[in-house]
């Protein structure tokens, strides 16, 4: 199917809430329009629109989409990015929204295959093959890009999980889903309920995220994700982040208490329990090994891991004036190095190679 083009002129958006639309089609992510249960977006074209790529400021509530053509549901996934195909081309429709929906942005286009910019984003998985824990935006590149731009590129499940989230600190989310989005990762990641708290310590990461509380969610995300493969952050926290070295520390017993129905009964009772075959942390000393992170990868044109990674880093536009980047071997960001992580558990022996995936598949 041809790619859809985009539709930039002959466009009206008018709603009953004021005469603020202009914003919605000026391409800054970070403004936004506060709808609410009741409130209708009307959208008229002169070319026949075949679907809509809408731009949330937080996860919005449930909404519809009105046409001739008939109706279609959108919001049920909190996507911050969502993509909606009509069922056929029409040049009027209203958004009737559900409850709180604050939108930044509606781009449109003709009938057509999604364009390479726009995000198609697939549910949460049901079984991942990998799941990464990251604590921040940016955390995913720096840490943890090459090794997913690798397990994309072969084509594993690779399911994202952050710590925190970035909602009152825009356009981090923006920027997180673009990341994500050219590192290959398709399934949509889990956004922590953890507000972002700079903490200088472990003992300050304690106080502010709660200990217990971190493994308990970890625990349901590994339980409901029952993935082969887990990763997280440098026990050191790479450059002393509290709410890394709380985030790798509190992993390490999370795997454990993932296995045990005791642990959290309503989590064992609605996703069953799960004991991970290996858990992987960054630097970890225990059965090191070094990813391959420059040789051409196929599904990104020849580009190495650490190159796609390097871009990936471009979309955390906001991050990128503290000069944290992906890194190999430095002097001056000595625990940075993204090829090396360490096998901390593993159910299924010690590994021989420089394979997360060795003795699974």
């Amino acid at each position: 199917m041809p790619a859809a083009a985009e539709i930039t002129d002959g466009v009206s958006l008018t709603d009953d809430i004021g005469g603020y639309t202009t914003i919605l089609r000026d391409g800054d992510r970070t403004s936004r329009i506060d709808y609410r249960a009741g409130n209708t977006l009307h959208i008229s074209s002169e070319t026949p629109v075949g679907a809509l790529y809408l731009c949330w400021y937080t996860p919005c509530e449930t909404f519809t989409v009105h046409t001739a053509a008939g109706d279609v549901s959108g919001g049920a996934y909190g996507f911050l990015h969502e993509y909606l195909a009509l069922p056929e081309a029409v040049t009027e429709m209203d958004i009737a929204f559900g409850g709180l929906s604050p939108l930044c942005e509606v781009r449109l286009f003709t009938t057509g295959a999604a364009p390479e910019d726009v995000q198609v984003w697939q549910p949460p998985c049901e079984q991942a093959d990998v799941l990464l824990f990251p604590s921040h935006a940016d955390d995913d590149v720096v840490f943890f890009g090459a090794l997913a731009a690798q397990c994309t590129d072969r084509g594993l499940t690779v399911q994202v999980a952050y710590l925190v989230n970035h909602y009152d600190w825009q356009p981090r989310p923006q920027e997180l889903l673009d990341a994500l989005w050219t590192m290959g990762v398709r399934n949509y990641p889990v956004i922590g309920p953890f507000p972002d708290h700079y903490v200088l310590s472990l003992e300050a990461a304690r106080q502010s995220f709660g200990e217990e509380n971190v493994i308990a969610y970890q625990v349901e995300l590994l339980r409901r994700f029952k993935p082969l493969v887990a990763v997280g952050h440098d026990r050191e926290g790479e450059y002393g982040h509290g709410a890394h070295r709380l985030n790798a520390l509190a992993l390490e017993q999370a795997v454990v208490y993932a296995a045990d129905a005791s642990y959290d009964p309503d989590s064992a009772a609605q996703y069953g329990v799960w004991d991970t075959p290996k858990l992987y942390l960054h630097f970890a000393e225990e059965n090191p090994i070094f990813l391959d992170v420059e040789t051409p990868l196929a599904s990104f044109g020849g580009k190495t891991a650490f190159e796609v990674a390097g871009e990936a880093m471009l979309c955390h536009e906001s991050q990128l004036q503290y000069a944290h980047r992906p890194t190999l071997a430095s002097e001056e960001f000595p625990r940075y190095d993204c090829r090396r992580f360490g096998l901390v558990r593993s159910l299924v022996g010690a590994d021989t190679g420089n394979d997360i995936m060795e003795h699974l598949c």
